[in-house]
């Protein structure tokens, strides 16, 4: 955008909150003028509000010239600090059959431009068009309606026969905490969720009285009245094919199915057996249209999948099954849903593997693709007459004040078995990690960019990076300003390639139990699990003691200023583990793993700690934090860990240190560990990646 914008102008940019068209859809332009319907015009009226923001709404001209009484959409409101220089939009209104809704931007001198925008029979968005008099002056008095100058709307051809309805869906939910606190989540969400006409959202829990969890370092489980909840919010469909469904076991999810069911929720993707599991369900609505669900899972533990007689969830690892459940879907049902639970945890973009698995559930007969599992927003893409939201992030959570506590409501608009248009409402997390409606700010922009599918610059950002640029110190933002942006895959290509000093490579892994059949498939799992073979401590005389840990010098040193700078900034952290040689680790391992050492159990045990030979630890660069109130597991909830990881985990790499294990990577060892930072150097942090 050419023009730059001022304070004053704020007042247009934040409300109309939600950028609705998916990557590269508004390239084609609308119908010509030579086919529009001159007799219907439309306008745009505005008014600024006491405080600064504006409010909007648009007009209908009556055939004898006058103007229908103003529509007001529901997200018409744009607060006084909203970020300059980016169009956003009003949530649409219908007119005269058409769909249409209102743009708006700041421009200098703090004068707001309009343009109006019509949805496509396609239901995209064509281009914005721009009323000859459509500019607010910055200083335009209070509460008086400004009206911009009429526009015609380009002819539609849509049609309007058969039933419309609407689908609403959001991403993940877990209530373990706000269920025993006797916290409603989903209270105050907009649209509420019990407005559609069918709902459905992904249940990433067991609802259970049932307290013995499963072999998995994270289980989630919520008290049995969760679902009857779940149910007075208007959901009628929960997916269960995920990775936590089944975290206290199959007789809790046969507790978590049937307590879903008896509140009037359809369980999807889970059964008591294989045939259940993978079993598409049917709704109807308004006795005209039937919608089909499946459910499918690629984010599968080992022990969760369903069997010809066990209790589990449907699992992407029988891919022809779950093709025959869409094409049996397509041949009975109006519309198809797929829920897919897949893709890379705290990854904006979407991999190539979700885009290929999207299209051929399209392809075998889906409508509607939905996904989750990422806890982060990514792009909702909508082609051809179909969608693909890849991840609608966290619903109901714990709470996030990062990227992993931006979410919203997707909201599907049906014409009998046609997508007509779709819509975004954005959400935040609150203080009990449930959903409250957006009004703006640089959080809010940053998840229209994911939804948009404008990843790229948000690559790699962290669940905590919950500071914005513009408000850091001066001192800071210099710094901000040296040190490059890494990727997650950036900061593990550097880990993988820089070799300091006082280290020495090894050709050959240590031994791990003295049986070499044994060891040599547990290297090979690990290796499967993307470990790789790590350098060694050339000399431990010359590793330093600090806080009863062993590390490098150059570590050492780093890791006390890094210490000190946390003091100054109010927080506490503790070394809770440095230098680990083969044999420390080797126990580590077992404490985890016993025998017999199956595959199973092997996969498992690497899953949270490496084998000898491949652990950082061994180097002395690598530490282990927490602080004083919160353990290594915890780490990531406190205060100090959200003051390293803002801003691209600024803070640590002032310090010459980048975590360990970043998230979003795959096959990189262990399951994400955000405890774990390793000593680079910042001058490898000086050089853009």
């Amino acid at each position: 955008m050419s023009q730059t914008l001022d304070i004053g102008q704020r007042l247009l940019l934040s409300v109309f909150a939600v950028a609705m068209v998916a990557t590269g859809v508004l390239a084609t332009a609308a119908a010509a003028s030579a086919d529009q319907d001159e007799s219907l015009q439309v306008r745009i009226s505005a008014r600024r509000l006491d405080g600064g923001s504006v409010e909007f709404a648009l007009q209908q001209r009556r055939d004898d010239g006058t103007w229908r009484v103003r529509q007001l959409p529901t997200r018409r409101f744009v607060v006084g600090d909203a970020t300059p220089g980016r169009w956003l939009n009003s949530s649409p209104l219908p007119i005269a059959g058409m769909q249409m809704r209102a743009s708006a931007r700041r421009l200098d001198g703090g004068s707001v431009e309009f343009a109006l925008q019509q949805r496509r029979d396609d239901g995209t968005w064509g281009t914005r068009r721009l009323p000859t008099r459509r500019f607010v002056a910055g200083d335009a008095t209070p509460g008086r309606w400004l009206n911009s100058s009429p526009v015609t709307p380009a002819e539609t051809t849509a049609t309007t026969t058969g039933t419309r309805w609407t689908l609403l869906s959001a991403g993940d939910v877990l209530m373990d905490r706000t269920e025993p606190a006797g916290i409603d989540p989903f209270e105050g969400i907009e649209p509420p969720l019990a407005s559609g006409d069918v709902a459905v959202v992904n249940v990433e829990m067991a609802i259970t009285d049932r307290d013995t969890p499963t072999d998995k370092q994270f289980t989630f489980r919520a008290p049995s009245s969760a679902a009857q909840r779940i149910a007075d919010a208007g959901i009628d469909v929960a997916n269960l094919a995920n990775n936590h469904a089944k975290d206290y076991g199959a007789d809790a999810l046969v507790d978590t199915i049937a307590s879903l069911e008896d509140a009037g929720v359809v369980a999807l993707g889970a059964g008591v057996n294989d045939v259940e599991a993978f079993r598409h369900r049917l709704l109807v609505i308004d006795e005209s249209v039937t919608v089909a669900f499946v459910g499918v899972s690629r984010i599968v533990p080992w022990s969760f999948p369903a069997g010809p007689g066990s209790p589990g969830i449907a699992s992407d690892a029988e891919p022809e099954r779950v093709l025959e459940s869409v094409r049996i879907a397509a041949g009975e049902a109006d519309v198809v849903i797929a829920v897919v639970h897949w893709g890379i945890e705290v990854a904006t973009c979407p991999s190539a593997d979700q885009r290929e698995y999207a299209r051929i559930l399209l392809d075998a007969g889906a409508d509607a693709v939905i996904g989750h599992h990422p806890h982060v927003l990514q792009s909702i893409e909508f082609v051809d007459g179909k969608l693909v939201a890849f991840s609608l992030g966290n619903f109901v959570w714990h709470p996030r004040w990062g990227i992993t506590g931006e979410t919203g409501v997707l909201q599907l608009d049906f014409v009998g078995d046609r997508i007509a248009g779709w819509d975004f409402h954005p959400h935040l997390l609150d203080e009990n990690g449930a959903p409250r409606p957006a009004e703006g700010g640089w959080r809010v922009d940053r998840l229209h960019d994911l939804i948009e599918g404008d990843c790229e610059r948000h690559r790699g950002t962290s669940p905590f990076d919950i500071d914005h640029r513009e408000s850091t110190s001066r001192s800071t933002a210099q710094a901000a300003a040296e040190m490059p942006h890494f990727s997650s895959q950036q900061f593990k290509d550097l880990l993988d390639s820089v070799m300091l000093s006082n280290l020495v490579r090894i050709s050959d892994a240590p031994t791990i139990t003295a049986d070499e059949q044994i060891d040599a498939r547990m290297r090979r799992i690990a290796e499967e699990r993307g470990y790789r073979l790590q350098p060694v401590v050339a000399s431990l005389d010359d590793l330093e003691v600090v806080e009863q840990e062993l590390l490098q010098p150059e570590a050492a040193r780093a890791y006390r200023a890094l210490r000190e700078a946390a003091r100054q900034a109010g927080h506490s952290i503790v070394l809770n583990s440095g230098y680990r040689g083969f044999g420390l680790q080797r126990q580590l391992l077992f404490h985890r793993l016993e025998a017999p050492y199956t595959d199973e159990k092997t996969f498992r045990a690497f899953r949270v700690i490496a084998p000898p030979g491949y652990s950082r630890h061994q180097t002395g660069y690598a530490v282990d934090l927490a602080t004083t109130r919160h353990g290594i597991n915890q780490f990531k909830y406190s205060d100090a860990y959200a003051w390293l990881a803002a801003d691209n985990f600024l803070q640590a790499k002032m310090h010459g240190f980048i975590p360990s294990y970043p998230a979003g990577v795959e096959n990189q060892g262990p399951d994400p560990e955000p405890w774990e930072f390793v000593y680079v150097g910042t001058d490898q942090l000086l050089t853009s990646p």
